[in-house]
């Protein structure tokens, strides 16, 4: 998956857990809280090779779009 699209998960996540609802105090639920633990530590294991290499042209693929933004 592209880093592109991991950081826009990542934030996406980031995003809900900061947002106050009633009740639930943006409390994420455990499988979203697990997603956010991946995608976190891929983004650093990919911002730490990126830093001792070049990243590799497959990493940065485009993927199709189904015409969604998010």
């Amino acid at each position: 998956m592209p880093t592109r699209e991991l950081d826009r998960i990542h934030r996406a996540l980031i995003h809900c857990q900061q947002v106050q609802h009633p009740g639930n105090a943006g409390k994420l639920t455990e499988p979203a809280l697990a997603l956010l633990d991946l995608v976190t530590a891929e983004l650093s294991r990919r911002r730490l090779q990126a830093g001792k290499s070049t990243p590799s042209p497959a990493d940065e693929q485009e993927v199709p779009r189904d015409g969604r933004s998010f």
